[in-house]
């Protein structure tokens, strides 16, 4: 079978390999002229990890990534509010940067046909099949969206979809650290304060052990951060918690901060004819839970395990493997998020307080961890 992927991202990659090593061939194309080990920390979730294993992926990950065995919230006055640990399990501290090199090295030894630099904008319907007129002169038998949560391609097929850009994004930096911490620590003030701290393992570059940081921001407050001076706000993040003293000691511009923009992405279907949607995006959405690279792997093996010459009937059961649990996520982020990234501080106290007495509970404590370790919903 012939398949052409559109996005070098987690979930193009991976489906590369997993379909190369089905026996099909398989063409990725990239916009990037020189893809590199760029990014911030992510959480590699137990699900995750599971279809890394499959792929024989996941020692060589370990590695090079820090073990996480908690997630910790703070309040503003420093107190443990939230502390939700794996059980029998573990999450990885992955830079999002040795993801990536894995999985590309990997393609390329798998015999992936790779294509940099060649930015498809274009995508043509005749005779119930898509194709991609700049590079193509007949329709590959299957194509995979993996593009991330852009939806200009998407827009020119029939897929009923709704996108929106979150308000609120982020500020990442990864920074070197001395702590070898297993936790994933985050602070809470009201919802409108929000900053993170997760460790990453080594970096990619200079295999130096490294951390996330991170700091919640409204995007229409863009302008002003850039305009104030980089001191004041390292005053602002300290001021608010001074267990980020390391990170901001490492940080001398504000050309180390990535700008992160979020999606709430729902498709109708995630397919149509010979089309199909993988990763953000089929289902951008907020990180608050720290499944995107989970779901993301989790699309890619579901994918490769439906593919058979019936297309049609491929892509339905694809779908119907994957649907209900990323609308759980789905769900569970859309509602979650304006407790943390909102102006709502209202209701922080509520928040709280709901999360002291849920955790006390046994069956909403094991819901929770659950939903921690990307399982809610899941086969897998």
């Amino acid at each position: 079978m012939n398949i052409t992927i559109i996005g070098a991202g987690t979930a193009g990659l991976a489906s590369a390999i997993l379909l190369k090593r089905k026996g099909h061939e398989v063409d990725l194309y990239e916009q990037a002229k020189n893809p590199e080990p760029q990014g911030a920390g992510i959480l590699l979730q137990p699900t995750g990890q599971v279809i890394l294993s499959q792929m024989g992926l996941l020692d060589s990950l370990k590695e090079i990534s820090q073990p996480i065995h908690a997630l910790r919230g703070y309040n503003e006055s420093h107190k443990t509010i939230t502390l939700l640990p794996y059980q029998n399990e573990v999450g990885y501290g992955v830079h999002r940067g040795n993801l990536f090199n894995l999985l590309l090295k990997t393609a390329k030894m798998e015999g992936v046909n790779l294509h940099f630099n060649v930015k498809i904008d274009q995508l043509s319907l005749q005779n119930s099949n898509y194709s991609f007129p700049q590079i193509q002169d007949t329709p590959p038998d299957l194509i995979i969206f993996a593009n991330g949560p852009h939806t200009e391609l998407l827009e020119q097929t029939q897929i009923k979809f709704k996108s929106h850009v979150y308000p609120w994004g982020a500020l990442w930096a990864i920074t070197p650290t001395s702590q070898c911490s297993n936790e994933l620590r985050q602070l809470y003030k009201g919802t409108s304060k929000f900053i993170g701290l997760l460790p990453a393992g080594l970096h990619p570059i200079n295999k130096v052990s490294c951390e996330s940081f991170f700091w919640s921001i409204h995007l229409n407050s863009l302008e002003k951060w850039n305009e104030q001076p980089l001191n004041k706000f390292k005053d602002q993040v300290l001021s608010l918690w001074p267990e980020c003293t390391e990170s901001m000691s490492k940080i001398d511009t504000k050309e180390q901060f990535i700008v992160s923009r979020y999606r709430d992405t729902v498709l109708k279907s995630y397919h149509h004819h010979n089309l199909v949607v993988l990763g953000d995006s089929a289902h951008a959405m907020s990180p608050q839970l720290g499944q995107g690279v989970s779901l993301a792997l989790l699309d890619s093996f579901a994918l490769s395990e439906c593919l058979n010459k019936d297309i049609l009937s491929s892509l339905r059961n694809y779908e119907i493997s994957r649907k209900h649990h990323i609308q759980v996520y789905q769900f569970l982020t859309r509602w979650l998020t304006p407790l943390y990234q909102s102006n709502y501080n209202m209701l922080a106290g509520p928040r709280n307080q709901a999360i002291k007495i849920g955790m006390s509970l046994p069956w909403f404590r094991k819901m929770i961890l659950r939903t921690l370790s990307g399982r809610l919903g899941s086969i897998y």
